[in-house]
């Protein structure tokens, strides 16, 4: 990016998959993301705003800076969104107390902290110069996940961080033997079975759905049918429009988080 002067790029792991509305999902990130930078009337570069350094699309889990007064763009009732149950990671789990946050099938843009995996980030070339710098010059690098969560818990730089929860991105497990499913596996111990492949926190998952999508049908199912918003969606259904939200400190219950 630097070396050639991009402007920004978006990073995908090759096991990645999204929902089959990620374009009408992305087109609400980048009203999430404007709004978090006071640009949801200006003229920018990017749909998503000139003022950011990450945006973490595909993520293990990311935490809210809860101890300070922010905010957030909220998309209540998306049924594209896991309910609290299924949400992974439990350790790196934002709380989501306060009531403009709550509701069952939310979805939230916001500034993070804590972020760990990379199946999808972009950078703007601020952002990548400010990496570079910081894996090279400030105290050593990490893997790319920990100092994508490092730059962004310390605001190194003014660095800024911005992440959908649950994520857009995830990453897909096939059926078929779970030593597949990472390169740091041991290949020469094939793992237990796994008996249906998924998608974590993907709801109408792409991956899980192309027989239907290239068979023509006109709805696509969910993972979970007994647990989602819907166990079936139409496609072309639009999803529902989100709003920004200011949320103070004092607006939090305590958030158990295993340690």
């Amino acid at each position: 990016m630097i070396n050639e002067d991009i402007q920004t790029a978006l990073i995908i792991e090759d096991d990645a998959d999204w929902d089959v509305f990620i374009k009408s999902q992305l087109v609400e990130l980048a009203h999430g993301t404007r709004y978090l930078q006071d640009a949801e009337h200006k003229t920018t570069e990017s749909p998503f705003g000139d003022d950011w350094d990450l945006i973490w699309l595909g993520h293990c889990g990311t935490r809210n800076r809860e101890w300070e007064d922010q905010k957030y763009y909220v998309m209540h009732d998306d049924p594209t969104a896991v309910p609290q149950k299924l949400w992974g990671y439990p350790r790196r789990q934002p709380n989501l107390s306060p009531p403009a946050l709550t509701g069952n099938h939310t979805r939230v843009v916001l500034d993070v902290v804590r972020g760990l995996c990379t199946f999808s980030y972009a950078l703007s070339l601020r952002g990548a110069k400010k990496l570079l710098y910081h894996q090279s010059m400030n105290g050593g690098a990490a893997p790319s996940d920990r100092a994508l969560q490092r730059v962004c818990n310390d605001h190194f730089m003014d660095f800024k961080c911005f992440a959908p929860y649950p994520h857009l991105i995830g990453t897909h497990k096939s059926a078929g033997y779970t030593a597949k499913d990472s390169d740091r596996e041991d290949k020469s111990s094939k793992g237990a079975i796994r008996e249906t492949a998924e998608t974590g926190q993907i709801v109408f998952s792409t991956r899980l759905n192309l027989g239907r999508l290239m068979a023509g049908e006109k709805t696509v199912l969910s993972q979970w049918p007994n647990d989602t918003m819907l166990s079936e969606i139409e496609l072309g259904t639009k999803l529902p429009k989100g709003r920004g939200v200011f949320v103070t400190k004092d607006q939090y219950q305590p958030f158990e988080r295993p340690r």
